[in-house]
C-alpha cells in the first residue's frame, strides 16, 4: 500500500512539473511572438532614396550655399544608410582648397541619425564632425513621428558635455500631401550662446529630406548685449546629377 502511495505521489509530481513546463512553453512562445515597434519604413520615406540627385542649398540672408549629391543607399537587414557629398559653392577665390564634406544618414527601426565628416579647411570651430550645428553624430528624428515626441542626447562642445533635447514640434501635410517634420533642439546652460541657450530647428519634407535648417550663433564677444543673431538655410532646388552638369 505504501509502494502504490508511493508511485502516485511521484506520477502527480511529475504531471505537474510537465503541465509547467508546457505553460512556461506557451508563455514563452507569446512573448517570442510579440515583437518590437519599429518605425523605419515612415523614417525612410523622409529621404529621397534615388541615387545621382543633387540638392541645392542657399542661405537666407546669408551668403551661403552648398550641394550635396546622393551617391550611395546601402539597406541591410537592420538598417539602411543613405550617403551623401558635400560641396560648397560660396568659395573665398579661385586659390582656394576645395570646402567638402560627407554626410551618411544611418536609419535603424528607431532613429535617424546624421553622421558628418567636414574636410573644409576654412570651418570656423574646427569640429569637423559637424556642418553647422554643434551637435556631433546627432539623432535628428526618432519614432514615433508624432506631435510632440522628444529625445535627448548628450554631445561635447569646446570641452564640456551638455544634454540636448530635441522636440518634434509640428507635423503637417502640403499640398501634394507629403508628411513636413518640424523638430526644436535647446541645449541650455551653453556658454558664449545668446542667454546661454543653444536653439536649433530644422524642417524636413517626406521625399526630400532636410528642407530648412536654422540655429543660433555665438555671441560676438563684445561687452554689450547683443540679440540673438540666427544663421538660416533651405533647399532650393533638387536635380538629376546630368542635369546639373
Amino acid at each position: 500500500m505504501k509502494r502504490f502511495v508511493s508511485i502516485l505521489l511521484i506520477m502527480l509530481l511529475a504531471i505537474s512539473f510537465v503541465g509547467c513546463n508546457a505553460n512556461k512553453k506557451e508563455n514563452n512562445g507569446e512573448n517570442a511572438e510579440s515583437t518590437p515597434v519599429s518605425y523605419r519604413e515612415q523614417l525612410e520615406q523622409v529621404f529621397i532614396k534615388e541615387k545621382e540627385n543633387a540638392l541645392y542649398y542657399n542661405g537666407v540672408d546669408q551668403d551661403y550655399s552648398y550641394v550635396a549629391y546622393i551617391n550611395d543607399i546601402e539597406e541591410k537587414p537592420e538598417l539602411t544608410i543613405i550617403t551623401m557629398d558635400g560641396t560648397m559653392l560660396n568659395i573665398i577665390n579661385e586659390n582656394s582648397a576645395p570646402q567638402t564634406f560627407s554626410v551618411q544618414y544611418i536609419i535603424n527601426n528607431n532613429s535617424i541619425r546624421e553622421i558628418i565628416k567636414n574636410y573644409d579647411l576654412y570651418k570656423s570651430n574646427g569640429n569637423m564632425e559637424t556642418l553647422n550645428s554643434i551637435i556631433p553624430n546627432q539623432v535628428i528624428l526618432q519614432g514615433p513621428l508624432e506631435e510632440g515626441n522628444l529625445w535627448f542626447q548628450k554631445f561635447n562642445y569646446n570641452g564640456r558635455e551638455y544634454s540636448a533635447q530635441t522636440t518634434l514640434t509640428q507635423v503637417s501635410e502640403n499640398e501634394e500631401g507629403k508628411k513636413i517634420y518640424r523638430t526644436e533642439t535647446v541645449v541650455k546652460n551653453i556658454e558664449g550662446f545668446p542667454n546661454n541657450t543653444y536653439t536649433e530647428i530644422r524642417v524636413y519634407e517626406e521625399g526630400k529630406g532636410l528642407v530648412l535648417f536654422q540655429n543660433s550663433q555665438p555671441e560676438n564677444g563684445s561687452n554689450e548685449k547683443s540679440k540673438a543673431s540666427m544663421f538660416k538655410y533651405k533647399l532650393n532646388s533638387i536635380q538629376k546629377v546630368e542635369d546639373a552638369k
